[in-house]
């Protein structure tokens, strides 16, 4: 490994090729900043000696998704891994540079590290992938060490403008950019892609790639470094200063000059393209040199420039020194040299740590200290034969305490004809020094893998049909108990079939499809065909593993299986043209005697993680023996994603209805399945109701106390709607002055939307993110997250009721023109139906698409997912709440001076007489309690309608909601905000003034939110 320097001086810090050899010309531009991309670009094509590389380029940003390891925060970014102490500081995200998120021809692994070797002509390059969180990204820094050429580029991935970010060429074998301030470079799920490459017969070891996020409340700049000192050296001036006390310091920016100035804008003022990450610096010129330098932050918060320096280089010529890394990545105590060339005699700085531990050598060789673990940077100072001049060279090396797994992925077939079935075989995958822990599956080669397991031998065996042609790199990617991780690659082509040639059918038949073992089954094909051809080859797999276990062209076969279980037999049928099909019957093979397990699956939210669910299966049962292993399908897509645990937590990329499949075999190999319902809501608290329901029962707990986190006082009237909180922690809430607001987790305004007349109406949140809400104009409005308009529907009458957003994304409200509509997310109506009233609640919808409306005749109506009528409740008093509907299925609204409930089948079931006047509707926990309040306070009643208990307040408006562990909050007209204990108790309270007109609503981070009458929105809650 060979890094080149053409510097001397003291022991200080060399600065990059590039930018050194270019210094002269610097003094005679007139600009202050950096080289623009596009005169980057023009570097790099001159580099890679092409006119125009630029189809060989990553010439588009990568397309982000979620891992199925990862998990997102509240506002849909992922959360970072643990920081790691290398880097740039001890709160930096290390990623080793083997572990690419994709590459070029040209990239390789070399242990820790990447090779990136590009041949004459074209280009070699990485991409990495690393987490920043929602802050983005502050600053980046890349380890690589330069093998041959003139330098290697870096280039960010800037999402705000679609384009590639390019910076370089850099020689230094450590380059640190600040990005805060710029961009936005973030994904849409928080990470940052940066890519490294090297062309025209360049090469470079990748070692690893260094991240610290944004701190957008961080505003103090770091001090100014003080103690700038220039010395003249032969060929160049070393600068030193006293190094800057700040735990985020992110590097110092160096300001140049042919002359003395002030400013770092000025005429003819440069600056390096890169941070400097140490206190000393040695620089290349021919003559005299001004310098200043500032200190950055991790944030971009920038000192004041530091007092001038300046210096006359001395005449001469420094040694020319080539370092090589015998490896640039191995374990704690492995035997790591460092071999220099080109001066008479070395100084070596074994460690990294600015001190020379050996000098004088006249060998060249020395082994580096390998006693720590993370980053290292040896440094070495060559001199020439009289001992005056010198130059000044490092490298970078990881060192790691766990070596990687081995991925070893073989693919068969891996050419053929779409549709192309492949079965994907990663059982020779091993770990050395430990076990492996688990599997993923990339079958496209996005980067974004499609599965994870365990790494039990059925995880580590896949099979994947390829529809399309093209060629897919498929990558399994296997981890160990350590958490160290490995990917192998294999290439599928897939052909188109012939032309005019249509695709044959398989059609299996069985002669028996259960049974005791040891079980015969009779196979056959016969009415699998080809339309236009014929079929030349059967192919049989036994048992689904996606090996095929016989081959012909017989239409009959059999097979004896002598185990239990229940086996996915396929058939694959190939017609004269070379297209294939397939089809599968499933064989459930039993012990004599044995009884079948029974599984059980419920799904639950996971409390403060919009899109993950609990998958618990540990109610499934054996009646006459054990459970020996439980499969999790979670899309009921036949792919069994996870194996071993009874209950796990899965993270699902976006929101949407899944249905999961569980699988359990008991010790004698029958199996069970059972599927379940997960929905993943648009938000913590996405709607008027928090569910379709309407239940108001959440899956977190609220504050617990009074304390208010922040207020927000942009409004100008009365909060006449709940607030609803979206996945990333924007806040929505409709105001009397015409507005509907959007406010970010720390209250921060956002935008506003001015609509005709007052906004009654809660908002709701769609699937996509998109907010729907009415207004006293009359327009039904649909809002994107940027708060510009999607759609509207002009209804005519005044839309005072909340919408409902169903698990199929349809968005469901009422207004005073008696009608209930169904519009899909693109505005198109799907249905409508007309009462005898005005609607002023929000509708509700049960687990089979069922949607329940109230309305002022009286009537409580049940209509199917199409619209159609089902049944209708006469309640005797006018409906102005909204349907709410409890864990049993009974459908409960409040009437004029009573709750009223139904059940399903619109059977009254019972009612309760509210003793005081009320207009809020009803809250239902999950243990079946009902509540509701009053002038007089707030009742609870029990799943039957009998009254609990009683806590006075006066709750003419107010409507209850319900934390996870269920304390009951709820506002009243003196400005009292109340957390009511399940047994009636008070937990606290708090007033703040004047009347609340609506109900408290809980985010995802258990505050607790409302907006009163003086336009004031309350979060309640601790301050971080």
């Amino acid at each position: 490994m060979r890094s080149y320097c053409h510097l001397s001086g003291g022991p200080l810090r060399p600065v990059m090729l590039m930018l050194a050899l270019a210094f002269s010309s610097m003094f005679s531009s007139c600009g202050g900043s950096s080289a623009s991309v596009p005169q980057q670009q023009a570097d790099i094509a001159l580099t890679a000696g092409k006119q125009d590389p630029a189809a060989e380029w990553p010439s588009t940003l990568p397309l982000d998704g979620v891992q199925p390891w990862e998990q997102l925060d509240e506002n849909g970014h992922v959360i970072p891994p643990a920081r790691g102490s290398s880097g740039i500081n001890l709160f930096s995200d290390f990623t080793p540079g083997v572990e690419r998120f994709s590459g070029s021809a040209g990239s390789a692994d070399n242990g820790e590290a990447s090779r990136l070797a590009a041949p004459s002509g074209a280009v070699a390059w990485a991409i990495y992938r690393l987490s920043s969180g929602s802050e983005g990204p502050g600053v980046l820094a890349v380890d690589a060490n330069l093998l041959s050429g003139k330098g290697y580029f870096v280039g960010i991935a800037d999402y705000g403008s679609g384009r590639w970010e390019w910076h370089g060429p850099f020689t230094d074998n450590h380059v640190r950019l600040s990005l805060a301030g710029s961009g936005p470079f973030a994904s849409p799920f928080g990470n940052i892609f940066a890519c490294v490459l090297v062309g025209g017969e360049s090469s470079c070891d990748v070692v690893g790639l260094s991240s610290n996020p944004h701190d957008s409340l961080d505003t103090t700049a770091p001090p100014v470094p003080q103690g700038l000192a220039a010395e003249a050296l032969t060929g160049g001036v070393s600068l030193d200063w006293v190094a800057v006390d700040a735990t985020d310091l992110a590097g110092y920016r160096i300001y140049i000059s042919a002359s003395a100035f002030t400013s770092g804008s000025a005429a003819g003022v440069s600056r390096l393209d890169s941070l400097e990450g140490f206190n000393q610096l040695q620089m290349p010129a021919s003559k005299e040199s001004f310098f200043r330098i500032s200190a950055v932050d991790t944030s971009g918060n920038e000192s004041a420039l530091s007092e001038i320096a300046s210096a006359v280089p001395q005449a001469g010529s420094p040694p020319l020194l080539g370092l090589e890394l015998s490896k640039p990545s191995g374990l704690l105590l492995d035997d790591i040299s460092l071999t220099a060339s080109g001066a008479a005699s070395y100084d070596f700085d074994i460690d990294g740590d600015g001190s020379f531990d050996i000098a004088g050598n006249t060998s060249g060789v020395a082994n580096v200290d390998s006693t720590r673990l993370g980053i290292i940077r040896p440094r070495v100072r060559g001199w020439d034969s009289e001992g005056v001049a010198f130059s000044l060279g490092a490298v970078s090396l990881v060192i790691g305490g766990n070596s990687r797994p081995v991925a070893s992925l073989l693919a068969s077939p891996s050419t053929g004809v779409a549709p192309l079935t492949v079965n994907l075989d990663g059982s020779q995958s091993t770990d050395f020094d430990g076990t492996l822990a688990g599997a993923a599956w990339d079958f496209d080669g996005d980067g974004i893998f499609d599965s994870m397991g365990d790494a039990q031998p059925a995880s580590l065996l896949k099979m994947n049909e390829y529809g399309t042609a093209g060629v897919f790199n498929a990558k399994l990617r296997v981890s160990d108990n350590l958490g160290a991780w490995d990917v192998d690659t294999v290439a599928i082509v897939v052909t188109e079939a012939g032309v005019g040639n249509q695709p044959p059918t398989a059609t299996l038949q069985v002669d028996q499809s259960s049974g005791d073992l040891p079980l015969t089954v009779g196979f056959s094909a016969f009415g699998s065909q080809d339309p236009d051809g014929s079929i030349v080859e059967f192919a049989w797999d036994w048992d689904g593993d996606g090996l095929y276990d016989a081959v012909g062209e017989s239409t009959n076969a059999s097979h004896t299986y002598t185990e239990p279980g229940v086996f996915t037999m396929r058939l694959r049928v190939e017609d004269n043209d070379g297209a294939r099909a397939t089809t599968t019957e499933e064989i459930t093979v039993t012990v004599p005697g044995n009884l079948s397990p029974v599984a059980g699956l419920t799904v639950a939210e996971v409390a403060g993680e919009p899109f993950s669910v609990s998958l618990d299966g540990s109610g499934s049962l054996d009646p006459d023996g054990s459970i020996v292993n439980y499969e999790w399908d979670f899309e009921n897509d036949g792919v069994y994603d996870g194996y071993g645990s009874s209950s796990l937590v899965h993270t699902y990329a976006k929101v949407g209805k899944y249905t999961a499949r569980l699988r359990v075999t008991d010790d004698s190999g029958a199996q069970d399945t059972v599927l379940a319902e997960a929905w993943i809501k648009p938000g913590p608290w996405f709607s008027f109701g928090y569910d379709t329901r309407n239940s108001a029962q959440c899956t977190v707990d609220g504050p617990s106390s009074g304390s208010v986190a922040w207020t927000n006082s942009d409004a100008t009237d009365w909060y006449l709607t709940a607030a609803v909180i979206a996945a990333d922690g924007t806040i929505y809430i409709g105001n009397k002055d015409n507005r509907l607001y959007a406010f970010n987790s720390i209250g921060q305004q956002q935008w506003f939307v001015q609509t005709a007349d007052d906004i009654n109406s809660t908002p709701v949140i769609g699937h996509d993110g998109a907010i729907y809400f009415g207004s006293n104009d009359g327009k039904f409005r649909a809002i994107n997250p940027d708060g510009t308009l999607r759609w509207f529907y002009n209804s005519g009458a005044p839309i005072t009721a909340p919408a409902t957003v169903g698990e199929d994304g349809r968005i469901y409200f009422g207004g005073y023109d008696d009608t209930l509509y169904s519009f899909n997310p693109d505005g198109t109506l799907n249905w409508s139906y007309t009462t005898a009233g005005n609607i002023e609640g929000a509708p509700a919808i049960d687990q089979d698409g069922n949607v329940y409306i109230g309305s002022n005749d009286g009537k409580i109506y049940k209509l199917d997912s199409n619209g159609g009528f089902i049944w209708e409740f006469l309640t005797g008093g006018s409906i102005s709440s909204t349907v709410t509907l409890d864990s049993s299925g009974n459908v409960l609204v409040r009437t004029t001076g009573v709750v009223v409930a139904v059940d399903e089948s619109g059977v009254f079931a019972w009612s309760y007489i509210v003793p005081f006047a009320g207009v809020g509707s009803i809250a239902t926990a999950a243990d079946g309690a009902v509540y509701i309040c009053h002038m007089g306070g707030m009742d609870a009643l029990n799943s039957s309608g009998v009254f609990q208990w009683s806590y006075p307040l006066s709750g003419l408006y107010a409507t209850p909601s319900i934390g996870n562990n269920g304390v009951i909050y709820t506002l009243d007209e003196s400005g009292t905000v109340f957390a009511v204990n399940p047994n009636g108790s008070l937990g606290w309270s708090a007033g703040v003034g004047t009347d609340f007109y609506n109900r408290a609503t809980i985010g995802g981070d258990g505050k607790l939110y409302a907006g009163n009458r003086d336009g004031i929105l309350f979060c309640f809650g601790p301050t971080t």
